[in-house]
């Protein structure tokens, strides 16, 4: 699953889940967003503010804030992996 937000920041609450499949989103750079996320791996080239970051089992799981966090994303992959990336 791909998601870009190319005309305008997050500016609300998602929740985005794929059934082992992968999810791909790009956000512009200057997003304030708060991102709780779980999948196999979680790759990111935005430089988000860590604040936990852990494995359970064979999934990752990361909470990540990117200025004040005003909008909200969940994303859960399951099994597949999620990608985060700067517009």
């Amino acid at each position: 699953m791909t998601i870009e937000f190319d005309k305008k920041r997050p500016m609300k609450l998602y929740s985005i889940y794929s059934n082992n499949g992968f999810i791909d989103i790009t956000l512009p750079s200057d997003s304030n967003i708060q991102v709780d996320a779980q999948g196999a791996a979680i790759y990111s080239d935005i430089d988000f503010n860590v604040l936990s970051d852990k494995e359970e089992g064979n999934k990752q799981i990361m909470r990540l804030k990117l200025k004040n966090g005003n909008a909200k994303m969940r994303l859960d992959a399951g099994l597949g992996n999620i990608y985060l990336r700067k517009k």
